[in-house]
């Protein structure tokens, strides 16, 4: 079996499907495309205490439940960070996702999302992970 890597590997539902699809060639659920579109669609699991997730070009989605389940632990206001030219946000973290946005909780100078960690990060580190900050409205 192919390993997938992120979101628990193999040892997960989701992980097991990816992994079937790629060894079968894409012949389940549809193909692997449907497989990973579904995957992408779950929510990166939230704890109190979390570390942070590995970017990968498939997570296109969760990042507002993420948010909203940030906010519920800890408190913050949650910010939409959109693009300011264009229709999609430039790189974060070397990868291009894809996003139309990104959803984050800002709370005493500090910036949470699924890629920070529990512990946050300092809003000027945070915004030195995007490439063209020009490009984006952080509203932050």
């Amino acid at each position: 079996m192919i390993p997938f890597i992120g979101w628990g590997g193999t040892g997960t539902k989701w992980g097991r499907k990816i992994a079937h699809a790629a060894d079968t060639g894409g012949h389940f659920a549809g193909g692997v495309g449907k497989v990973v579109r579904e995957v992408s669609r779950q929510s990166i699991p939230f704890k109190k205490s979390w570390t942070a997730t590995k970017l990968s070009p498939d997570l296109t989605y969760g990042c507002e439940k993420f948010a909203e389940s940030v906010q519920k632990a800890i408190g913050g206001k949650i910010v939409e960070i959109t693009p300011n030219r264009g229709r999609f946000l430039p790189n974060f973290k070397g990868v291009e996702p894809g996003w139309q946005n990104h959803v984050v909780v800002i709370k005493d100078g500090r910036v949470y999302d699924a890629f920070t960690g529990s512990k946050g990060m300092a809003i000027d580190e945070y915004k030195k992970l995007w490439d063209w900050v020009d490009y984006i409205n952080f509203g932050f």
